[in-house]
């Protein structure tokens, strides 16, 4: 939940994207178009604020309880997920590997904790 609620709020607090994330991607695939690298920040703290506020949800709707139908915590995994591997493709192509392989390892483990949490996906389709 910190790791992209802090990371989402930074984001839409400083408002425009930093100097390091520009030179980082500045002629990689990502800058495809002028203003790509933009669009880029912007959708990454779009996919971030929502994981928070989903995860936000699911707490607060108590589904961190076994009885209760997982309906938020679902999708904030998957979205959780999806960032992760966006964050892992966007250091690897910018030769970031060290930083690569530590996202890799927060989606591996994001992963693994859905799997735990989520493991009794049956009520997540029910309607009660």
């Amino acid at each position: 939940m910190t790791t992209m609620g802090l990371s989402a709020i930074f984001k839409i607090i400083g408002f425009e994207v930093p100097e390091w994330f520009s030179k980082q991607f500045s002629g990689s695939m990502i800058d495809i178009f002028p203003g790509a690298i933009s669009l880029s920040w912007i959708f990454i703290a779009i996919l971030e604020f929502t994981a928070f506020v989903l995860i936000l949800l699911a707490i607060v709707k108590g589904e961190f309880r076994d009885d209760v139908s997982k309906k938020w915590t679902h999708p904030a995994f998957f979205i959780t997920e999806i960032t992760f591997v966006i964050l892992v493709f966007g250091q690897d192509i910018t030769h970031q590997y060290e930083a690569a392989f530590s996202l890799f390892a927060y989606a591996v483990l994001t992963y693994l904790a859905a799997r735990v949490v989520l493991r009794d996906n049956d009520k997540l389709f029910q309607t009660t």
